[in-house]
């Protein structure tokens, strides 16, 4: 039974071959996600890249397809079946998509159209907190603005309330005195950094203290920046 299954496996296998070579030059068409592998279940298998971009790796002791961008790829592949002496050949046509997931991360990974704005934004998300909290609104402060871009950018190195020189956040202004500081990194709109801020107590206060007057906004976007965040946020608040 074993050996008339793997016979009926073959003749089917050529029929899809003659049918599809005659028709669109393929054996079978599959869908498979970004950045992941392809194999065939059989014995000394062999891939050929004939269209798209695919890499030929080694996986678990056999030769596979790894797919490192969307697109379509056309493959052959060169096997033996177990209880078979010859050798089969099929092509794929696989189309390489990537997962909801994929492209989300993808999306995080790009500078936002908007990042001009994120000074403007955040301030406006910062007033509606302080309004609901009956605390009087905030305004940008070109110092603060010029202070809070600078700390964008030495955050995307060392991500932490000192700077790279070891030296306060707060010598990154003339006058240290009546300022608090909120980073935070990950976000890639100005209304989820927000909302996380708003969600940690430490920022919250920072957000909503009554004698904080100005507020600047810096926004960094580094694709290699430490922890491999890509974006990178500040507020300076000052009394």
């Amino acid at each position: 039974m074993r050996y008339f299954l793997s016979f009926c496996f073959t003749i089917l296998m050529l029929c899809q071959s003659v049918l599809g070579y005659a028709a669109e030059a393929y054996d079978s068409e599959e869908t498979v996600e970004l950045k992941s592998y392809f194999g065939v279940q059989a014995a000394d298998v062999h891939f050929t890249v004939l269209q798209g971009n695919a890499e030929i790796v080694f996986r678990d002791g056999a030769e596979c397809l790894y797919f490192p961008q969307i697109g379509d790829v056309l493959a052959e592949a060169d096997f033996m079946i177990p209880d078979f002496a010859e050798r089969f050949k099929l092509r794929y046509l696989l189309h390489v998509k990537a997962s909801d997931v994929q492209l989300k991360m993808e999306s995080h990974a790009q500078k936002p159209a908007d990042f001009a704005s994120f000074p403007e934004q955040v301030l406006q998300l910062v007033n509606h907190e302080r309004a609901k909290a009956g605390v009087s609104p905030l305004y940008l402060s070109p110092e603060l603005q010029r202070a809070a871009m600078l700390r964008a950018v030495e955050i995307t190195k060392v991500f932490s309330h000192t700077r790279p020189d070891g030296r306060d956040c707060n010598t990154v202004l003339s006058s240290p005195w009546g300022v608090g500081e909120n980073i935070a990194a990950g976000s890639n709109t100005a209304q989820e950094v927000v909302a996380r801020w708003m969600n940690s107590p430490g920022h919250r206060r920072n957000i909503l203290y009554a004698r904080f007057k100005e507020l600047g906004v810096g926004y960094c976007y580094a694709p290699d920046g430490v922890g491999g965040y890509v974006h990178y946020w500040v507020q300076i608040f000052r009394g």
